[in-house]
């Protein structure tokens, strides 16, 4: 460590109080904790009190055509268990004894996930207001869909988990530790 006056000393602090730019900063820590959240929402279905989001789909038996209706191939059943009726012909949709609940599950997607367009939208939609960054669906059908899963699921499923906070936290830190150390 070098040694300095204390005239040296108090300039040298300026010079790294210039150098503390808040966007600077914010920047990395905000892109961290934003995939962090997009992570969290796309691959665990989960809101940000870090539950598992309670389906509220039904469990009215159904039929679904999996050919037209269905992101992944499922084989048309029917009540019976069999792929074809008595006559030779073969079903055309898939019976599921729980609902659209059942079929959920069966195609692999959790109760709340963003997928698609709106996970897309989602993703890219961090951006800096000033000296805050903030996040949302730019596109208004994708924010008309998240107003519907926030009724649904309540408002914290779009905001940062206590873990999410404490790691940004801990990154604004970090980056805050770097600079006046000089380093």
């Amino acid at each position: 460590m070098a040694t300095y006056t204390t005239a040296q000393y108090i300039e040298e602090l300026e010079k790294r109080k210039k150098a503390i730019d808040k966007a600077k900063i914010i920047a990395p820590c905000a892109l961290v904790a934003h995939d962090a959240q997009i992570m969290r929402m796309t691959e665990k279905g989960v809101n940000g009190l870090n539950r598992k989001l309670v389906p509220k789909y039904s469990m009215k038996p159904m039929y679904i055509n999996t050919r037209t209706s269905s992101p992944k191939a499922i084989s048309a059943v029917g009540k019976t268990g069999q792929t074809k009726f008595k006559s030779g012909k073969a079903h055309k949709t898939t019976y599921f004894q729980a609902g659209y609940r059942e079929f959920k599950a069966k195609i692999g997607r959790g109760m709340f996930q963003l997928f698609g367009q709106m996970m897309r939208d989602f993703a890219t939609s961090l951006q800096r207001r000033g000296d805050v960054w903030v996040t949302g669906m730019k596109q208004s059908i994708n924010a008309d869909k998240a107003d519907n899963l926030i009724k649904k699921y309540g408002i914290e499923s779009f905001r940062l988990t206590k873990e999410e906070k404490i790691n940004y936290s801990n990154c604004i830190n970090k980056q805050l530790n770097n600079i006046l150390r000089g380093a």
